[in-house]
């Protein structure tokens, strides 16, 4: 098992320097969720690696990012047409506080 602070390509490095030299020659396929300089070290350490992001944080992106969409399009649906704003700056205010309350309700999600 290995710990650290961090993730970085210099720890996945050292993971997968010792998991050859204890005698893996080769990995046929590595599922991984974006980790920070995972997929690059396996490339290097194990190049015939077959390489997959994992089916589920695929579903959680898609699902998470089609809500996102919808509701930022639903609060900016609230938001009068440009026209009905006396300046550029009321409409700039209107947009950024659409774009904060939106911020608020997916940070709630993320805590």
């Amino acid at each position: 098992m290995w710990i650290s602070e961090v993730e970085s390509a210099l720890l996945w490095l050292g993971v997968c320097n010792v998991i050859k030299n204890r005698g893996v020659q080769e990995i046929l396929m590595a599922c991984r969720d974006n980790l920070s300089g995972f997929s690059d070290t396996i490339e290097t350490v194990f190049p015939r690696t077959e390489q997959q992001l994992c089916v589920i944080h695929q579903i959680r992106k898609l699902i998470y990012t089609t809500n996102a969409v919808e509701g930022f399009h639903r609060i900016c649906g609230n938001i009068p047409k440009k026209s009905d704003f006396h300046s550029d700056e009321a409409l700039r205010k209107s947009l950024y506080l659409a774009i904060n309350e939106i911020t608020k309700k997916w940070s709630m999600h993320w805590e």
